[in-house]
């Protein structure tokens, strides 16, 4: 029984429990050209913004040239693009809370280019070889079956 009471109490100091009238702010975040060609990861972004919407989260698509850092509860990253790091940066050093979902589109020719060493290329490359042979079909029969 005292257990069940220390937990009851424990409960109520969560944030989330609390009844709050102000909704949360969320500053969503992408590299700056993803909606130029969009794609698996422009949709989850799009829907990960109206579901939380319907659950009452104000969700605002950062715009770097009006938008303040500062007004936001949390900054939320779509994709770990190297144009996007000083923002999150940014956001930590004023305190903003920063959260990430990570998405992966890479292909054969950014797994080679993206690294400007050979060591570095070859590493991505087989990363990409990796990602390729364990997403394709025949993999995933022969896994299921013999492993």
């Amino acid at each position: 029984m005292k257990l069940t009471q220390d937990l009851s109490e424990k409960k109520q100091d969560f944030p989330s429990q609390q009844k709050s009238s102000r909704k949360l702010k969320v500053a969503f975040y992408v590299y700056p050209t993803a909606f130029q060609s969009p794609g698996g990861g422009e949709i989850q972004l799009l829907k990960t913004k109206q579901y939380l919407e319907n659950e009452g989260v104000e969700v605002k698509l950062f715009d770097q040239w009006t938008d303040r850092l500062e007004s936001f509860d949390v900054f939320h990253l779509f994709g770990a693009a190297k144009e996007c790091v000083k923002m999150v940066e940014t956001a930590k050093i004023l305190g903003v809370k920063t959260v990430l979902s990570t998405i992966c589109w890479y292909s054969w020719k950014s797994a080679w280019w993206t690294y400007p060493s050979f060591k570095g290329r070859l590493i991505s490359m087989a990363r990409q070889f990796a990602k390729s042979f364990f997403q394709c079909p025949t993999f995933r029969f022969l896994s299921k079956k013999e492993f």
